[in-house]
């Protein structure tokens, strides 16, 4: 698949290449196969965010490499200092502290044609049988485009659905420590993903009675069925007086087993 990315770069999620649409613009870039790989899943959902185990997922576990929270990072700083070199904008790939990325919906992004048709003028030797196919195969084109228009006007009509990450919801409580999710967990889940945690920290409950946090939780939902899966949290201490937070650390568990 080819992208024009914001009307001056055209990238190629099959092999990799970043070249300038203009030119005497200078040579094709290539990106390594990871951050392609890397690349090629964020431009093709802009504005989409995915997730940091996702991402770990496809690019490194389904290739048969171990991945790195660190790793993904370093990736993501590559792409973001390639694609700025080469489009002189900043807030390209966009970071969601604590979940993952997404590409920028507001650049511009259009998938490019492998082939182009070029129509040409029929010669005055055409029949009149061959002039009606021609002007019928026109009058297609003219109806599909029109459905088109009016299928892209529906749904602009219609809201586009609220965001994953757009609320948090209590999970339970240790000490001065809040914990949270983004997704409404049920009752019975709860205690099980704080117990999870307690585990993970076995000084949680000593830190939690002198500083307060905010403890983030994300994880798969298999780890709740007695079978191995990942699980993350996020211990974000905060100031006392201000309740702003003053640092997060970041915890994964990639195989986690509830035992």
């Amino acid at each position: 698949m080819k992208y024009l990315i914001a009307n001056r770069v055209i990238y190629d999620s099959e092999s990799g290449e970043l070249t300038v649409n203009e030119p005497g613009s200078g040579p094709t870039k290539r990106l390594t196969n990871t951050a392609n790989r890397i690349l090629s899943l964020l431009i093709a959902s802009p504005g989409r965010v995915l997730e940091r185990d996702f991402l770990l997922d496809k690019v490194w576990e389904e290739a048969g490499h171990p991945g790195s929270s660190s790793s993904l990072s370093q990736y993501i700083s590559i792409l973001r200092k390639t694609l700025t070199s080469l489009i002189f904008i900043e807030e390209i790939i966009i970071a969601v502290p604590k979940v993952g990325f997404y590409f920028s919906p507001d650049i511009a992004v259009e998938i490019q044609a492998d082939d182009q048709t070029t129509l040409t003028t029929a010669p005055p030797s055409l029949s009149r049988r061959q002039t009606a196919l021609k002007s019928k195969k026109y009058l297609w084109l003219v109806a599909i485009a029109t459905l088109l228009l009016l299928a892209n006007l529906w749904m602009l009509s219609h809201e586009p659905n609220p965001p994953r990450f757009a609320a948090e919801y209590g999970i339970g409580e240790i000490g001065l420590c809040k914990f949270n999710a983004y997704e409404d967990l049920s009752d019975e889940v709860d205690p099980q993903v704080v117990e999870i945690i307690k585990k993970l920290q076995p000084d949680l409950e000593k830190n939690c009675g002198q500083q307060p946090a905010h403890i983030m939780v994300h994880f798969q939902r298999s780890v709740l069925y007695g079978t191995h899966g990942r699980f993350f949290y996020s211990y974000c201490p905060t100031d006392k007086t201000t309740q702003k937070v003053v640092y997060c650390e970041n915890h994964y568990a990639f195989n986690w087993e509830l035992k």
